[in-house]
């Protein structure tokens, strides 16, 4: 296992309070890397599309969108900020960047941003494509599910089926 820095850009430069106040950084195994870690704004950060920074290592194969928390305030302690926000993070070559459009921010946090270097294979739900990649024994999920109806009742709802290789 190998743990590469990432390169903050302004006005990402101050590391969050967070994984025992390291700066984030990429794990990267044989079959797979993790970006975790935690990030602080030096003021807060408007709605929009920002750049994050730069990674140094192996790149998810196709770019990666993923979602994270965002928090928009900084609380008077500093290791317990309020994330009841989140934010898109976009992983496009070395390129990391953040869209986010519901209100300032102030921090976001990296943790459960991963992915796989395994061939991106794709299934259907309700008539729209999402991929997945399986390596050894994990299995990540890509895309997005969007749809215009909401049910009705507070039960659960079928939406599709997973390929038998890929069931917990």
């Amino acid at each position: 296992m190998e743990i590469r820095k990432v390169r903050l850009c302004t006005p990402w430069t101050e590391p969050q309070v967070l994984w025992e106040g390291r700066a984030p950084e990429l794990i990267i195994s044989d079959f797979g890397a993790v970006l975790q870690g935690g990030v602080s704004s030096n003021s807060a950060v408007r709605p929009g599309t920002w750049r994050l920074g730069l990674l140094e290592g192996p790149m998810p194969p196709e770019g990666l969108r993923s979602l994270v928390l965002a928090a928009p305030e900084r609380p008077e302690r500093l290791d317990l900020p309020k994330y009841d926000r989140a934010a898109l993070l976009d992983i496009e070559g070395e390129r990391l960047t953040l869209i986010q459009g519901d209100g300032a921010i102030v921090r976001i946090q990296l943790s459960g941003v991963a992915w796989l270097f395994a061939a991106q294979q794709s299934f259907s739900i309700e008539k729209q494509r999402i991929c997945f990649r399986q390596s050894e024994n994990f299995v990540f999920l890509e895309g997005f599910y969007t749809s215009t109806f909401l049910p009705t009742k507070q039960e659960d709802e079928v939406i599709g089926t997973l390929p038998a290789t890929c069931r917990p």
